[in-house]
């Protein structure tokens, strides 16, 4: 029954709920499976194996990690939302949208970060690797090779 005392009964409410539940997950699953599909037909075209295989490695530890971290929380909440007062449930939206900004946040900065770092490596390598083939042409070596060889 609903709030005026009309509508359908209880236990149909709840298998509703129920069914609209499950239904969320499947579409949800669904949609991340195609992503996921779409994702790495596109890499595996652009990227070799290699590099391919340590995102796929990146990839799964990151999901397993989640998985760990999740625990089914997240549906432990929605399945108990409704038993908190309304007061009380204001302050867990907030707060769970604040922790989930701050995450965010985290996860961005990290990102960058992670890409300069790779980047910087990446271009100071490529660039020894020109100095050495420069010099090899010269028949010199040079300053960091020359210190390299004589220790």
């Amino acid at each position: 029954m609903n709030w005026y005392g009309g509508g359908e009964p209880h236990h149909m409410a709840e298998l509703r709920r129920l069914f609209t539940t499950f239904g969320y997950l499947v579409a949800n699953q669904g949609a991340v499976s195609v992503i996921g599909l779409a994702y790495w037909a596109v890499v595996t075209h652009l990227f070799g194996s290699k590099e391919v295989g340590l995102s796929a490695a990146a990839a799964s530890t990151a999901i397993l990690l989640a998985a760990f971290g999740g625990l089914g929380i997240p549906l432990l909440l929605l399945a108990e939302i409704e038993s908190v007062d309304v007061t009380e449930r204001r302050v867990f939206f907030t707060t769970g949208n604040a922790i989930a900004a701050f995450v965010v946040l985290i996860m961005a900065i990290a990102t960058i970060a992670l890409s300069l770092v790779y980047f910087d490596q990446r271009v100071r390598k490529e660039a020894f690797d020109l100095q050495l083939m420069m010099a090899a042409v010269d028949g010199t070596l040079p300053p960091g090779a020359q210190a390299a060889s004589a220790g």
